[in-house]
């Protein structure tokens, strides 16, 4: 394997968040699909990283001393890239996707 220790658990949850972002906000009935993509990503996660693919997991695990917090927090940047290069990638697929923080960039 290329990656192994942290380092492979690190870009499982970089790969979680980022298929979760640009692939659960599919609007193909929406609840029940975004549940499906979030159980096979964690599936296909956990034996890497114990598939925790959100933040507040990561943090529910750090409180509960299952985890460092050093390790943790990597955990929480790895999964905040993910679902940020995620997101510019679905809005890069998008036609007429407007990305930014100005009130212009909002709506129609």
């Amino acid at each position: 394997m290329l990656l192994q220790g942290p380092y492979r658990a690190l870009f499982a949850e970089f790969l979680g968040t980022l298929f979760f972002s640009l692939f659960g906000s599919e609007e193909v009935e929406a609840a029940l699909g975004n549940g499906f993509c979030l159980a096979v990503i964690i599936f296909m996660t956990a034996d890497a990283s114990g598939g925790h693919v959100n933040p507040a997991v990561t943090l529910a695990t750090i409180i509960n001393g299952a985890m460092t917090p050093v390790l943790g927090i990597a955990y929480m940047a790895a999964q905040l890239l993910g679902g940020l290069f995620g997101t510019l990638i679905s809005a890069g697929l998008t036609p007429h996707a407007k990305i930014g923080w100005m009130k212009d960039n909002m709506g129609p």
